[in-house]
């Protein structure tokens, strides 16, 4: 019932007469990097893609914001909007993504209970695997469920996140490589890898992440997003080539929008 709700909040919030707009143009706000108005024109289009671009607009300018600003009302809304894109294209792989995503970063705002009795995991654990299913070769649907099992293996622990969610680091680790064979040209996804791994283990992966990160830096930046990726591949190269964990993983949380993560013990020489 307040699924339908919300669907239909979406499918009603702009007024009759909106002025038209297509879905290239939306596409082109968000590649400036003007969120807000690309989410607005998305919405307005009342169609499943412009409420998928809507949603990724929502969700893009989040990733952009520090911790305390980021809007769980702008989650909410991106949320709303995936759901009304998957009601009226249920083939819609990106809808699914972007509704896993949602999820994703709405769990790293609210506590580790909450999000366990909204059942997050298993929600977005659900829309991955649909994506999955649609296009078992789609790189964003593979790196966006390696994701997950990493995350969920390092926020619920290797034994808890195994046995309730079948999730694996291992696993994780196998599906991002594929994931990079599958979509090698975009800077955004080996950033995002190189994140996943030194949250993982600073110390074990700081070798592959920094190659990672090199990887991405060597390709162009076509967007708002990938610009903004760049800019921040710096402070953590730099934090990589001083050797310090804290300073690097002070910054995955900030970027991520995520709470502490904590520091390994230094292996002894």
């Amino acid at each position: 019932m307040l699924k339908s709700l919300s669907i239909a909040m979406v499918l009603a919030i702009l007024p009759l007469g909106a002025n038209a707009a297509s879905i290239e143009e939306a596409q082109a706000l968000y590649d400036s990097g003007d969120y807000d108005a690309a989410a607005d024109m998305g919405e307005a289009l009342k169609t499943a893609n412009g409420y998928t671009l809507a949603t990724k607009a929502l969700l893009g300018k989040t990733n952009l914001l520090p911790r305390k600003e980021r809007s769980l009302d702008d989650i909410a809304r991106a949320t709303a909007m995936a759901e009304a894109a998957i009601e009226m294209d249920p083939a819609n792989i990106d809808a699914h993504l972007q509704y896993a995503t949602s999820l994703g970063i709405r769990g790293r705002l609210i506590s580790k209970i909450r999000a366990k009795l909204e059942r997050l995991p298993e929600r977005a654990d659900k829309h991955l695997l649909i994506a999955l299913k649609l296009e078992p070769d789609h790189p964003w649907a593979n790196a966006f469920y390696a994701a997950w099992h990493m995350e969920v293996a390092r926020s619920g622990g290797a034994t808890l996140a195994k046995a309730i969610y079948g999730a694996s680091l291992e696993t994780g680790i196998e599906i991002f490589d594929r994931a990079l064979t599958l979509q090698p040209m975009n800077p955004v996804l080996p950033y995002e890898y190189a994140q996943f791994l030194l949250a993982a283990d600073y110390f074990v992966y700081k070798d592959k992440a920094a190659g990672m990160l090199e990887m991405s830096l060597a390709l162009p930046a076509k967007n708002h997003q990938e610009r903004a990726v760049h800019a921040r591949i710096a402070a953590l190269q730099a934090g990589l080539e001083a050797d310090d964990p804290k300073l690097v993983l002070h910054l995955i949380a900030t970027h991520r929008g995520s709470k502490k993560i904590k520091v390994p013990k230094r292996p002894r020489a």
